[in-house]
């Protein structure tokens, strides 16, 4: 058995075997134990820190598991101090003006620190050992130096004594106005900062009235000669004002339109508007209305804020399109009525767009450059015409007593005697025709275009030969060229007289081959002649005064014997109510 509890098998003589000790469990806490404790952070962990060492000193440590002291170990360790370490220096504190020249820090360390360490920012990076105030921040760095994992330190606090540098918000004018600018310092006493702006201004309080947007800057000195940097304001102009009046327009003449303002911009509200007509003031506000005349008018707005930002103005045209000459030709007309009156519109058809006619006896029209116009009755009527233009303006104009309707003359006439005959023909005429200075035509219906007369009640003598319906036709014509015309019928009857021969001769020699019934005034419509033989029977019937008899019988067959025929004669006036029945006898020898 190895003092260490194993089994040694080399002699060979025993069988090897294993085993193994175990002292308490798995997990278990170990109780340590430094020795000597003085110095040391705490003397019962198995790593604590030495605090102190007065020289070289061997430490020992023993340790068992926690209930089982029997299964404890001790060790040594000695611990032996270098005496030959280097030296980071000593911490110091250093205050430079901003924008001093760049430094080597370890040359503003206290003590004699041993060049070579390494330089770190509070957060803890590496930064180089030269300092620059342009660059590097006001803060505390530390020296660090290793030697045989001996590390020393060091800590420079450096501080940048620039003036803290305020300066007022950015700020928002109009143009031409003034901007009042402010700058101090903290925690430097102001009376001991002077403030120098970038353009040239000196103080704490400045004003400035910029053209343009503009940054300006301010710097401050204090007492050390220390500069600040340069803290900057921006001051922004507001836009320049700005308005629209309302678009060119076209308005008819002595109608009111609304000069309007569309839009405002720039400046700073509340905005004043002022309008002008043609150069004068017509009123403040948004919208001004306005009568028009004859003339355009350009107007103008004029608006204004509430700061110092200079005026804008706008101009609006409004149009009066020229006034429509409303003319129709002729201006008068007249005649005898019914009339018709032609109207033309005289105006020039480049002025207007539409047309409408209107009469005083009812009648109109729409659309018609020339009017025929019918007056029925007479008087006086008027015209009205009304025109307008595409920007509908509408111009119109009443022509009075324009048409003048006669009334025209009134022809009417009596004759006596009526009814006559033809004993009596001389026919007095009497005229009852009613006008102003007339003049007469008779036509006394005859067929000579000769038989008329211009007397006033003529007497005229008809032919006595024959009876006739005469159409009689007179015209009145006045002073105005007006007339009329009547017609009436002068009925002249012939005689009612009626002969039938008491013989004829139908052989054939031209003479005496037919027998007729013969008279005057007989009417066709009433008229009936029938031939009987010596037998009753009849051989020859007519309703025509004009057909002869020529002695055939049977249409033709046969002629009709010699002897004495009998007749029955129905027959009656053609111009009055007399009706006549002749009963008679002929002889027909051939």
């Amino acid at each position: 058995v190895e003092m260490n509890g194993s089994v040694s098998c080399q002699s060979g003589e025993l069988d090897p075997f294993i085993f193994e000790v175990i002292c308490g469990e798995n997990n278990i806490p170990y109780i340590w134990n430094w020795t000597p404790a003085l110095g040391l952070s705490n003397a019962q962990i198995s790593t604590p820190w030495i605090n102190t060492l007065n020289g070289d000193t061997e430490f020992i440590l023993t340790g068992y598991p926690t209930g089982y002291p029997g299964c404890g170990d001790s060790d040594t360790v000695m611990v032996a101090i270098n005496t030959n370490l280097p030296n980071a220096g000593q911490d110091a504190t250093i205050s430079i003006c901003a924008g001093t020249d760049p430094f080597n820090m370890i040359d503003a360390l206290g003590g004699s620190p041993t060049p070579g360490g390494t330089w770190y920012n509070s957060a803890n990076a590496v930064v180089s050992e030269v300092f620059d105030s342009n660059t590097d921040a006001t803060g505390v760095y530390k020296y660090e130096v290793v030697q045989d994992a001996c590390v020393f330190n060091s800590f420079l606090t450096v501080e940048i004594n620039a003036p803290g540098i305020f300066v007022s918000n950015d700020t928002l004018i109009c143009i031409g106005g003034a901007a009042q600018l402010h700058a101090w310092s903290d925690p430097f006493n102001q009376n001991s900062v002077d403030f120098v702006w970038t353009n040239g201004d000196l103080g704490a309080d400045i004003s400035v009235s910029p053209a343009s947007n503009v940054v300006m800057g301010v710097y401050a000195t204090d007492g050390n000669s220390c500069i600040s940097d340069t803290t900057y304001v921006t001051i922004t102009l507001r836009n320049p004002l700005n308005v629209s009046a309302e678009n060119d327009s076209v308005i008819c003449p002595y109608a009111t339109t609304l000069a309007e303002v569309l839009s405002s911009s720039g400046g700073l509200a509340p905005y004043s508007y002022v309008w002008s007509a043609n150069g004068g003031i017509i009123g403040n506000g948004a919208d001004q209305t306005y009568t028009m005349d004859e003339m355009d008018v350009e107007f103008c707005v004029t608006i204004s804020d509430a700061c110092e930002t200079p005026s804008a103005i706008d101009c609006m045209v409004v149009s009066v399109p020229p006034v429509i000459d409303v003319a129709i030709d002729p201006v008068y007309q007249s005649g005898c009525f019914p009339y018709t009156a032609n109207f033309t519109i005289a105006t020039n058809s480049d002025t207007y767009t539409s047309s409408a006619w209107e009469f005083s006896n009812g009648a109109t029209a729409d659309g018609e450059t020339a009017v025929n116009v019918v007056f029925s009755a007479p008087g006086f009527y008027d015209a009205q015409l009304t025109l307008s233009n595409e920007y509908g303006c509408t111009y119109s104009k009443i022509f009075e007593n324009v048409v003048e309707v006669y009334p025209g003359p009134i022809a009417a006439w009596t004759a006596s005697p009526q009814i006559t005959d033809i004993k009596n023909t001389d026919i007095q005429f009497t005229n009852y025709s009613q006008g102003i200075g007339l003049e007469y035509h008779w036509d006394f219906g005859t067929e000579s275009n000769a038989d008329t007369s211009n007397l006033e009640n003529p007497l005229f003598h008809y032919s006595d030969q024959r009876g006739a319906l005469y159409d009689v036709l007179l015209i009145a014509r006045d002073i105005y060229g007006c007339y009329n015309r009547v017609h009436g019928y002068i009925d002249v009857n012939d005689l009612f007289n009626v002969w039938i021969p008491n013989a004829f001769t139908p052989n054939n020699d031209l003479l005496n081959d037919q027998i007729f019934v013969y008279g005057s005034d007989i009417s066709a419509k009433d008229f009936e002649w029938t031939i009987f033989n010596r037998w009753g029977e009849v051989v020859f019937k007519s309703t025509d005064p004009n057909m002869p008899w020529t002695g055939n019988v049977g249409n033709g067959e046969y002629y009709a014997e010699n002897g004495v025929y009998n007749y029955i004669l129905k027959v009656r006036s053609a111009t009055h109510v007399e009706e006549e029945v002749i009963k008679g006898s002929f002889t027909l020898t051939r």
